[in-house]
């Protein structure tokens, strides 16, 4: 008999991809969103589409795993105080309703893993984050910090995994992208002082570390999805000015980052040299360990 998996936030970057892995390892998927059209045209690899008002204690019950990668884009507009809101309603609510909905179900899970980010950290500066540290004291550490806390009340009924993802690489989505532009534009440069660590994991890394995590019931409570050698962001531009084989000679200062961002320049400009304990203890093979040969291997083909 197949695994069922809800997975709120199927449309997205991460979830579509987990989607499609856990149909590849047999699982049945019942997909959930706030757009059940979008589902169906994204998410195909679902056997089932749902609004996520229409999630039940019915639904619950059947399901074998529950995983939450839903909420507003982070670094798609500037952060500011009415868009911050929107960023936070549309995680910490899901991450309320599916906790109640858990606690309420004749038959649990057997694993609820949610998204968080390694942003929980705050500005670690030098300083190794490990999943034992502390909670910052930023805005977005304190998104991190009540997006945990609302689907925290799981734990006393199932496995519960907090996914504490760093900077996704891919070729197509997330952050790479948008920092190519201006190489190819013959304008790269330094964002910042590019001294800050950036926490950062392979696409490919990610999606096999969370599979790893649904098989492992060992693992459990805050993973950090990071690669095991952290990287400064000053290395990330000259290696992808290397690999392009673009300049890097100009600089982005923080102010004007500050400006354009709001409060998502913490994604460029916090420090946080987090590395994943949890799962090096566990066994996990990392595919991409080093900042080049990732990258490499997504801009090279």
């Amino acid at each position: 008999m197949s695994n069922i998996a809800l997975l709120v936030g199927s449309t997205g970057f991460i979830g579509s991809h987990l989607g499609k892995e856990l149909k590849n390892n047999g699982w049945k998927i019942i997909s959930v969103s706030r757009n059940v059209q979008k589902s169906t045209t994204i998410a195909k690899f679902a056997d089932e589409h749902l609004n996520i008002n229409e999630l039940s204690t019915e639904i619950i019950s059947k399901c074998d795993g529950v995983f939450l990668f839903v909420g507003a884009s982070i670094a798609s507009k500037p952060l500011t105080k009415k868009y911050f809101k929107i960023v936070y309603d549309s995680r910490i609510n899901p991450a309320k309703k599916i906790a109640q909905l858990i606690e309420q179900s004749p038959r649990k899970p057997r694993i609820v893993i949610s998204a968080s980010g390694t942003n929980y950290y705050g500005d670690t500066n030098e300083q190794m984050a490990t999943e034992n540290t502390n909670q910052g004291n930023t805005e977005l550490a304190r998104l991190c910090g009540d997006w945990e806390r609302a689907i925290s009340p799981v734990q006393n009924h199932t496995r519960l995994v907090l996914a504490r993802i760093g900077m996704v690489l891919d070729a197509n989505n997330g952050a790479l992208p948008k920092m190519l532009i201006p190489f190819k534009l013959f304008i790269g440069g330094k964002i910042g002082n590019g001294n800050n660590w950036v926490p950062w994991i392979h696409r490919n890394d990610l999606i096999q570390s969370l599979l790893f995590t649904i098989e492992n019931e060992i693992i459990k409570g805050p993973i950090n999805y990071v690669a095991p050698i952290p990287t400064r962001m000053k290395e990330l531009i000259n290696h992808i000015s290397h690999i392009l084989k673009r300049p890097a000679l100009l600089t982005v200062p923080e102010s004007a980052i500050k400006l354009i961002m709001r409060k998502g320049s913490e994604i460029l400009l916090n420090s946080i040299k987090a590395v994943p304990q949890k799962l090096i203890v566990t066994g996990y093979q990392f595919e991409f360990k080093n900042i080049y040969d990732a990258l490499n291997s997504m801009l090279t083909k």
